[in-house]
């Protein structure tokens, strides 16, 4: 059984959700939206010091999106990409962590393969990873929302049965 926090820190609201997965489904324990600058006591107070979080990532302060990339040795991809990376971090006149996958089964021109990039601002990295750890949590992951819901669908039964989406408002 894995217990995990789902975080989605916002500028004035933080939700949080605290689940384990088991038996191959997320049992939600807790759900809880506050203030965020209230983030440390809130999430101490909902006892979920020593906990791991997913941290979700959103907005102005990340890029997603796709290119389109020659089929290359995986070294080669990741020259390509590390180019792609510089070039968008360049623009946005700030600091960038990124990373990229082949989405397989998504080739659009002859051989050509779609890669699918997220890059998010390192002061938005460190000033989240700051805050949890005055909270006494771990950051197991920062992950774009779209990504993490369909990692959460995935992880529960493959994608093949029902999933419930919740909305904790915002």
């Amino acid at each position: 059984m894995t217990r995990v926090i789902g975080l989605d820190i916002g500028e004035s609201t933080t939700r949080a959700v605290e689940a384990r997965l088991r038996k191959g489904a997320f049992e939600i324990r807790k759900a809880a939206a506050f203030p965020t600058d209230e983030l440390a006591t809130s999430l101490r107070e909902q006892g979920l010091k020593g906990c791991r979080a997913i941290v979700g990532v959103t907005g102005r302060d990340m890029i997603l999106r796709t290119t389109q990339v020659p089929s290359v040795p995986t070294w080669q991809l990741r020259d390509l990409m590390a180019y792609e990376i510089a070039e968008v971090s360049e623009q946005s006149g700030d600091a960038l962590s990124a990373d990229f996958n082949l989405l397989t089964g998504a080739r659009r021109h002859g051989d050509d393969e779609m890669a699918l990039l997220a890059l998010v601002r390192d002061s938005l990295i460190e000033e989240r990873t700051e805050q949890l750890q005055g909270a006494g949590v771990a950051i197991a992951a920062f992950t774009p929302n779209a990504i993490a819901l369909h990692n959460a669908v995935v992880a529960t039964d493959g994608g093949e049965g029902v999933v419930l989406v919740a909305s904790l408002g915002g």
